[in-house]
């Protein structure tokens, strides 16, 4: 895994969308197959669910595993990683890999270029999220940090408080996170430019092209299906 990794910053733009292929050392299988195996480990390898990964935990979740994030813990952590996880998820993408668990709506959101909002803290932090719009005046006791120049001696008022949750949104979400942030759109960008993404997909579309749609449409299902040797539906 530290060798694939290494491979895919290294590699240029033509080289991983054109004609990338991976196969297992001592394995004959190689292909399409072998490659969507591949990355499904990597994938894994970086929430934590393959056991004596040498890669490191870069997603966690906040939600019980329904979707994830960036973890906080990993500022300490080479921005590398972080690049190369951002190739990952465009390479998924161009050859129709789908990820083994769901990105968050606030890291879905930056990826098409949009701007944070206030829902997206539900993602996030749902406990956080009800607080913050239910009595955004008294936000209970939290450590004293300027969301804006001298935000500490700023009250939070009627006037004030949808600029106030907004910032606070944007804090929380980017929080210990906004370089491992950076870099992961800088490597998605490479293999997927901006223009591409921008204006192109909804959150809820780039969500079923990268993980798959949550829902099973049985009609569908059966009407697209071949029967042979004399089965029936």
């Amino acid at each position: 895994l530290p060798e694939l990794s290494q491979e895919i910053n290294q590699s240029s733009r033509p080289r991983l969308c054109l004609n990338f292929r991976l196969w297992f050392e001592g394995e004959e299988g190689a292909g399409i197959g072998v490659f969507r195996e591949a990355m499904t480990l990597l994938f894994l390898a970086l929430v934590g669910q393959v056991p004596s990964s040498p890669l490191p935990k870069l997603l966690c979740s906040y939600n019980g595993g329904y979707t994830f994030h960036i973890d906080p813990t990993t500022s300490q952590l080479p921005l590398a990683y972080f690049e190369m996880l951002g190739r990952l998820i465009g390479l998924s993408f161009v050859y129709g890999v789908l990820l083994p668990f769901r990105l968050c709506k606030p890291l879905l959101g930056l990826i098409l270029g949009e701007v944070v909002s206030v829902e997206d803290l539900k993602d996030v932090d749902e406990g956080l999220f009800s607080e913050t719009i239910e009595d955004p005046m008294n936000p209970g006791k939290f450590l004293h940090v300027d969301m804006i120049e001298d935000g500490r001696d700023i009250p939070v008022t009627q006037e004030n408080k949808f600029e106030y949750i907004q910032e606070f949104t944007t804090f929380r979400v980017f929080f210990g996170v906004n370089e491992q942030i950076a870099s992961l759109l800088r490597g998605l960008h490479y293999i997927l430019p901006k223009h591409i993404l921008n204006g192109t997909f909804t959150i809820e579309e780039l969500s079923v092209i990268l993980s798959g749609s949550l829902e099973v449409n049985i009609e569908e299902w059966k009407s697209n299906t071949n029967y042979a040797d004399g089965i029936s539906p």
